[in-house]
């Protein structure tokens, strides 16, 4: 279902990651990492909604109008925000970040993300004279009025971008292929699926076991004897998904003499 979608989505959270990774080294090899990574990320999220436009054209252009109008008007500023970032990116050379320089001391920098002390930086000197201080670039971007954190705006990005892909799925895919109206859940086609093994396994006479847990799945290979009286069916409530069935109810009981027999 819209599977070069997803794709891309996945492709905007892995570049994400880098980027968060990246914002977080204080020595870089690479000084130019946190652009590449940035214009690699604002690509693949501006990709999400031209490959669902590819996969399912008519039914996103008639919809995404209506999805957009009922969000709010910040998500409508980061979207249109980054998508010009994205132009930016593409047709400019890059996009448009601040960078400012924050230091912090020495001591409190930790290399390769790791937290025990003998992976940091490390300085001595005489008692009471402070470590000294070392520069790290903070990039944002100058959204709504004030500076934001580069990172922060992209996990905003991300989010409705999620969303709008998850509510493309459940409003428009799933009601065409009717799965709103039937038990579509794996766990709810093996209950089914086990009940009717268990009624074909059962011997004249026995019953197969079910647990006491929610929804529980009947387990055709635990049978009970059925002269011990013991009355064990799978539950139901009202609580059970809308649109299924309730799964076949077995009583437990001697269909013939031979039970006592077992």
């Amino acid at each position: 279902m819209i599977e070069a979608t997803q794709k891309k989505l996945r492709e905007a959270r892995f570049f994400l990651r880098l980027l968060n990774q990246e914002s977080q080294v204080p020595v870089r090899n690479e000084p130019e990492a946190f652009e590449f990574y940035l214009n690699a990320f604002l690509s693949a999220a501006r990709s999400v909604t031209f490959a669902l436009q590819h996969e399912e054209k008519d039914k996103y252009e008639a919809w995404f109008q209506t999805w957009l109008s009922n969000r709010s008007e910040e998500d409508r500023q980061v979207l249109n925000f980054l998508r010009n970032q994205r132009n930016y990116a593409e047709k400019r050379g890059g996009a448009e970040v601040n960078v400012i320089w924050e230091y912090v001391p020495i001591t409190e920098v930790r290399t390769d993300n790791r937290g025990h002390p003998a992976y940091g930086f490390h300085w001595f000197g005489p008692p009471g004279t402070p470590p000294p201080r070392i520069g790290l670039p903070v990039h944002s971007f100058e959204l709504s009025g004030g500076q934001e954190k580069v990172t922060s705006s992209c996990e905003r990005y991300v989010a409705i971008l999620s969303e709008l892909v998850r509510d493309f799925i459940q409003t428009i895919l799933k009601v065409e292929h009717g799965l709103t109206r039937r038990c579509s859940r794996p766990q709810d086609r093996r209950h089914r699926a086990y009940a009717a093994a268990a009624e074909k396994m059962t011997p004249p006479g026995l019953a197969y076991r079910t647990d006491r847990r929610k929804f529980s799945t009947p387990h055709p290979l635990s049978p009970l004897r059925a002269h011990e009286g013991i009355h064990n069916t799978p539950r139901w409530d009202s609580n059970f998904p809308q649109g299924c069935e309730p799964p076949p109810r077995t009583t437990l009981r001697a269909r013939d003499e031979s039970a006592n027999n077992w």
